[in-house]
C-alpha cells in the first residue's frame, strides 16, 4: 500500500494541489498559539532542541505559567504533545497524551505540502488544526493526532505520501508557532481551523 501510494504521489499532489486551502495569516505570537492549541493545565516544553533534563528544568511549565512569563524569543521549538507534570524531560515516555500529529516535508514545495494535507484528510480523515511556516522552506501541519494504533498502522504511508518521520514523533521539537527563527524570520501561523482549537 505505502508502495502504491508513493507511485500515486504526484498524481495526488495534482489532484489536490487546487484545492489547498487559502492560508489566512492570522495574527498570533506565542501566547496565543499555545492559549489556541492547548488547555491552561497542559504541561508542556518550550525551548530549543537540547534543552532537555537536568538543568532546562525551566523549559517545562503549564501553559497558564507559560502565559504569565511568556517564553523568550530565543525559546523557538516546542513539543506538540502535553507531558507529565513533573517531568523535565522530553521523552516519549514522558508523553502524557497524544494531541497533535505534526506533519512536515523538507522534499515537498510549500505548495505541495498544503495539497497534501489536504490529501491526508481525504484519504485517512485526519483533521488539520492549524498550519505553521517553519521560517525557513517547509509548513508543518498540526492533525488532530488519531492515536498510537491508527498511527503505527499508518506511518508508512503517511512517510510514502512525503512527510519526514522525525517530525511524527510525540516528543519530537517542532515549531513553535508565532515565535521568531535565529534567521529572524517568523515562524507565522498561516492558517488555523475557524471557530479555534478545542485544546
Amino acid at each position: 500500500m505505502a508502495d502504491n501510494l508513493e507511485q500515486m504521489r504526484p498524481m495526488l499532489i495534482e489532484k489536490y494541489r487546487d484545492k489547498a486551502r487559502t492560508l489566512t495569516n492570522p495574527p498570533m505570537d506565542p501566547t496565543h498559539f499555545l492559549v489556541r492549541m492547548f488547555g491552561p493545565k497542559d504541561y508542556v516544553w518550550i525551548g530549543q532542541p537540547w534543552m532537555t533534563g537536568k538543568g532546562w528544568e525551566r523549559c517545562f511549565r503549564t501553559v497558564e505559567q507559560w502565559i504569565e512569563n511568556p517564553p523568550i524569543e530565543q525559546l523557538s521549538f516546542m513539543c506538540a504533545n502535553p507531558l507529565t507534570p513533573g517531568c523535565y524531560d522530553r521523552t516519549q515516555e514522558n508523553v502524557l497524551n497524544l494531541k497533535y500529529l505534526v506533519l512536515e516535508s523538507d522534499t515537498l514545495s510549500m505548495l505541495d505540502s498544503r495539497a497534501m494535507f489536504e490529501a491526508v484528510e481525504a484519504l485517512f480523515a485526519l483533521q488539520v488544526q492549524t498550519i505553521v511556516f517553519s521560517g525557513g522552506k517547509s509548513l508543518h501541519g498540526w492533525f488532530k493526532h488519531p492515536g498510537l494504533e491508527w498511527f503505527s498502522n499508518n506511518k508508512s504511508m503517511l512517510e510514502a505520501l512525503g512527510f519526514d518521520p522525525a517530525t511524527m514523533r510525540s516528543a519530537q521539537p517542532v515549531r513553535l508557532g508565532g515565535a521568531m527563527r535565529d534567521n529572524r524570520t517568523k515562524q507565522a501561523v498561516v492558517w488555523v481551523r475557524e471557530g479555534g482549537v478545542k485544546a
